[in-house]
């Protein structure tokens, strides 16, 4: 019985922790999607009982942010002709992280995951594979944000359409924080 009552007690107090140093957050809003151009259907997951999003810290030391995973997003081509079955394209998908020094007033690109491109029909979406961002930044702990970029990419190489999003959700992951706790953006450094 005391094991499970120190376990809760850690759940607790690491999600205070997390509470406490997403308070520099609680006033930055998450920006809407943004879309040039014509895109086709696509999913992402991104509310707080379903997000795609994870903040990966490590097992032992203190809790500073090692990297960001997004799993990929189900993405399809338009269908724009109902008499052509065969409407397809490649679609490329890539995550941004970005920084800001200034409480979210500013925001600045940190690093960016590697590009994928898959092909995509209007019936069948891309193969796409999650993408990984390490993240190593000291100094002033910066807020930090992640958006996945997705382009629809037509057969002849010109780009149909653009799609940034970005996560208002993300999944804490390590065994300090017992698990996985959801919560919003990422921090670069909990209080430990």
């Amino acid at each position: 019985m005391r094991s499970v009552r120190l376990s809760t007690a850690l759940v607790i107090a690491a999600f205070a922790t997390i509470l406490t140093a997403g308070g520099a957050l609680a006033g930055v809003p998450t920006p809407p999607e943004a879309q040039t151009g014509s895109v086709g259907p696509y999913l992402i997951r991104d509310s707080f009982g379903s997000t795609a999003a994870s903040c990966d810290y490590p097992d032992t030391g203190g809790l500073v942010l090692k990297s960001i995973v997004v799993k990929a997003p189900e993405v399809s081509w338009a269908d724009t002709d109902s008499n052509n079955d065969n409407e397809h394209g490649k679609i490329a998908h890539r995550i941004v992280v970005q920084r800001s020094n200034d409480n979210g007033v500013t925001w600045t690109k940190l690093k960016t995951s590697t590009r994928q491109v898959a092909p995509a029909t209007e019936n069948a979406a891309a193969n796409l594979t999650k993408r990984t961002v390490s993240i190593a930044v000291n100094g002033n702990k910066p807020l930090l944000r992640v958006y996945s970029k997705i382009q629809w990419i037509r057969p002849n190489g010109t780009v149909r359409g653009t799609l940034k999003h970005w996560y208002a959700y993300s999944r804490w992951t390590s065994d300090q924080l017992q698990g996985t706790i959801e919560y919003g953006p990422c921090h670069n450094v909990l209080a430990s």
